[in-house]
C-alpha cells in the first residue's frame, strides 16, 4: 500500500453497512459466513487492513464491486493490507462489499478475522450506501454456510477452501430482494441433533449471543459470547435446519424421546425468534438435501407454536432436491453438498415466497 493514503478506523466511517453480528466498533470482527463491510466511495483505490489468525483452517474473503465478484483470497496469519479496488474512476461512485467467505470454526480458538482500517487517497470520499428494502436473518447448517460451493464434485476434504458462504441461496435471495442480511450457520449442526447425534451441536442455544459457537479466549475478548442486542430487527427470518437432525436421529445416544425433543426444540426456538423479532415472517425451509424424519417433527413444533400463540407468521417452504436439479458436473458441489444449480433454484423460490408473504 502506498504511504500517502489516508486511513480510517471503522468507527470513523459514517457511511457504511455492516453484515453479520458483531460487537466491536473501532474495528469490525467478522465472525459468521458472509459477514462483512459495505462501502460506497468515490476513489481511485481502496485498501483494508485485515488481521487474521487460525489454528488449522485459514479464512477466505471475497470482494464484490457494484454487485459483481471481483476477487477471492485466503488470509495469511497476522496483519495485512488487502487491495479492495484500484485504478478506478474517482469521479464515479462505486459500491464495495468485503465479506468473510467461510463459517466460524468451533474448536479453533485462534480463528479470527478483523477489519481494522480502511485506506484511500486524501481526496477520496465516502458516500451514503444505498437503501435496502428489508432485513433478513438466515439460520442454518452447512448448506447455509456454503459448504461445497467451491471444489470438484469428487472432492471430500473438509477444508475452508471449499466454502462459498457468499454464494449461497441465502445471499442470492437477499440480493434479489435488495435486502440486507445476517447469517448464523454451522456445518453439521441442527435444531436438536448434530449430524452424528450430538445434542451439543444444536444452534438454538446460541441464538441470543453474538457468536457463542466460538469459545476461545481471544474470541471471547472480541465479543463472541456477548449478548446480541437485536437492534436491527428482521423483517423475515429463514431457518434451514433439520438435515443434520435427520441423520443424527438414528445415531444419537440421547435416551429421551427423540420425537418430543425435536418438536419441543422447534417450538422453543420459534418462541425465541418471535420474541426478538416480533414483526418478522418466519420461514422454516428444507429439501435441498432429501430428508425423511425431521420435517414432520418440525411441522408439529410449528403447529404447536401457532396454536399456543395464535400467531400466523410462521411458514414452511420445501426446496427442490439437488438430485433433481444437478444434471451436469458444473451444477454440482463438492463433499456431496448442493451445488450452484440447487442454490440458484432455492434462491429464486425463496425470494418469490418472501415477496408473496410480505406484500
Amino acid at each position: 500500500m502506498k504511504e500517502q493514503l489516508h486511513t480510517y478506523s471503522i468507527d470513523d466511517i459514517e457511511h457504511k453497512r455492516i453484515y453479520g453480528r458483531t460487537s466491536k466498533k473501532d474495528s469490525l470482527v467478522l465472525f459468521w459466513a458472509a459477514s462483512g463491510l459495505e462501502l460506497k466511495v468515490k476513489s481511485k483505490e481502496v485498501w483494508a487492513l485485515i488481521e487474521s489468525d487460525y489454528d488449522l483452517s485459514e479464512s477466505w474473503i471475497t470482494v464484490k464491486i457494484n454487485g459483481y465478484r471481483y476477487s477471492r483470497q485466503s488470509l495469511k496469519k497476522g496483519n495485512q493490507w488487502v487491495c479492495l479496488m484500484r485504478n478506478m474512476d474517482d469521479e464515479k461512485e462505486n459500491t464495495i462489499l468485503l465479506q468473510r467467505d467461510t463459517q466460524p470454526m468451533p474448536g479453533e480458538d485462534n480463528n479470527v478475522v478483523i477489519i481494522h482500517k480502511i485506506a484511500m487517497p486524501d481526496k477520496a470520499a465516502f458516500c451514503p450506501v444505498d437503501n435496502k428494502t428489508m432485513h433478513i436473518e438466515f439460520i442454518g447448517d452447512s448448506i447455509t454456510s456454503g459448504e461445497g460451493l467451491y471444489g470438484n464434485p469428487s472432492e471430500m476434504d473438509f477444508i475452508t477452501r471449499n466454502f462459498g458462504g457468499t454464494k449461497t441461496y441465502a445471499v442470492q435471495a437477499a440480493e434479489k430482494l435488495n435486502a440486507s442480511y445476517d447469517i448464523l450457520s454451522q456445518c453439521g449442526w441442527g435444531v436438536s441433533f448434530g449430524w452424528n447425534g450430538s445434542t451439543f451441536m444444536a444452534l438454538p442455544p446460541h441464538y441470543n449471543n453474538v457468536c457463542s459457537v466460538m469459545e476461545g479466549r481471544r474470541q471471547q475478548e472480541l465479543g463472541s459470547m456477548d449478548t446480541y442486542d437485536f437492534n436491527h430487527k428482521a423483517d423475515a427470518v429463514v431457518i434451514n435446519l433439520g438435515t443434520n437432525d435427520n441423520s443424527g436421529y438414528s445415531q444419537t445416544s440421547y435416551t429421551g424421546d427423540k420425537d418430543s425433543k425435536i418438536i419441543e426444540d422447534t417450538y422453543n426456538f420459534l418462541k425465541s425468534i418471535h420474541n426478538k423479532n416480533p414483526d418478522a415472517k418466519i420461514i422454516w425451509a428444507w429439501g435441498m438435501i432429501n430428508i425423511d424424519i425431521a420435517p414432520e417433527l418440525i411441522k408439529k413444533g410449528i403447529e404447536k407454536f401457532k396454536a399456543d400463540t395464535n400467531e400466523n407468521s410462521v411458514f414452511t417452504l420445501v426446496f427442490d432436491p439437488m438430485e433433481k436439479l444437478e444434471l451436469t458436473e458444473e451444477d454440482k458441489g463438492s463433499r456431496n453438498h448442493p451445488g450452484p444449480a440447487t442454490h440458484k433454484a432455492a434462491a429464486e423460490k425463496l425470494a418469490e415466497f418472501i415477496k408473496k408473504i410480505t406484500q
